[in-house]
């Protein structure tokens, strides 16, 4: 059954930028972060906010030059209630997370290094998510050699971003964490932080896991959301919007919320589908962008699918011809009071 759509609108990144990510505030206005290559794959990140589709505020640099990585370390974006910007990436040499927020002058501050102590073997972004005056910065690390000993790591800050903690170990020792695998982050009203990732159980027990608790407390607890068994890292990435989780397992795309169990996300290809991005707007429609192709680097091809309320899929307009450029992903979010944006 096909039901009336609201518009998607799909562009690509400005600049041939790649990575991007998008986010919305309270106001409905919509921020735009992506790399942008200078030189082989050193570059910086930029910024942009949304004036209408096709149309963009100029470019901001956000951080020195940089080499990027593929699209398991791309940078991460969060936006509080006072719609400043907190944004974290990864740099290789030597290994660190650095960190930026935005000013109220509409600035981005020095980007400063974390202090963080367990930084072996990292190889994917952190997360970062925002509530109230909170920031929690999320990232697993650990030997390569023997994922089932990683854990993931919390870093959290009170005070907007001005200050964090000391990082404390969050995850089950006995479960790991899938060295080249991104993991996701968000907060849910009552402040409890959700982290979705994939384990490395045994090395090989690369399960879907969510891990939720609150930063406050050593309780946390883990659900195991789908299983996938496999001796090698599948290099995946997953999204969380509100109380869905978009995530692959082997190799192809699930959602799911604390209601249903994992739903195939589309069944119309065999090729391997990667790197989800969703949205949902006031409806409760959602719209899921994704890319479709073998290997672990290519992008693939742009596909997207909008549901309604009722998970009953709607029309789109045609991706045919769309490519995500290598090392990169698509990223999603709603305009408020007209439809969708797609970026990849």
């Amino acid at each position: 059954t096909i039901f009336a759509s609201p518009p998607v609108y799909i562009e690509r990144v400005p600049d041939n930028g790649i990575q991007p990510r998008l986010i919305s505030d309270s106001d409905g206005g919509i921020h735009l972060l992506y790399f942008k290559k200078t030189n082989g794959r050193s570059g910086n990140l930029f910024y942009r906010e949304f004036v209408r589709p096709g149309k963009w505020s100029s470019a901001q640099k956000v951080s020195q030059p940089f080499t990027h990585h593929d699209a398991i370390a791309r940078a991460s974006m969060a936006i509080d209630e006072f719609k400043r910007l907190h944004i974290v990436w990864l740099v290789a040499d030597p290994p660190q997370y650095l960190y930026t927020r935005s000013s109220e002058g509409g600035t981005f501050e020095q980007p400063r290094s974390l202090k963080i102590e367990h930084l072996d073997g990292i190889e994917a972004a952190a997360s970062i998510a925002t509530h109230a005056n909170q920031v929690a910065v999320t990232w697993h690390a650990g030997t390569l050699e023997a994922e089932s000993s990683r854990q993931v790591y919390s870093l959290d800050s009170s005070d907007g971003g001005a200050s964090f903690t000391r990082e404390a170990a969050i995850s089950d020792p006995g479960l790991g964490a899938c060295a080249c695998c991104g993991l996701a982050s968000t907060y849910k009203p009552d402040g409890r932080l959700s982290i979705a990732y994939r384990s490395a159980i045994q090395d090989t027990g690369r399960h879907m896991q969510l891990l939720s608790g609150s930063l406050e407390s050593t309780k946390w607890q883990t659900k195991t959301l789908s299983e996938w068994h496999s001796s090698t890292c599948p290099v995946s990435s997953s999204a969380m919007h509100d109380n869905w989780l978009v995530f692959e397992t082997r190799g192809k795309l699930y959602r799911s919320d604390s209601k249903h169990r994992p739903m195939r996300v589309s069944s119309n290809s065999e090729d391997r589908q990667k790197h989800p991005a969703i949205a949902i707007n006031s409806s409760g429609q959602q719209l899921i962008a994704w890319g479709e192709g073998p290997g672990y680097f290519s992008g693939g091809a742009l596909e997207i699918a909008l549901f309604d309320a009722q998970f009953q899929i709607m029309e789109t307009a045609s991706t045919s011809g769309m490519v995500i450029p290598e090392f990169s992903a698509a990223a999603v979010v709603t305009i408020k009071d007209v439809g969708f944006l797609v970026m990849y």
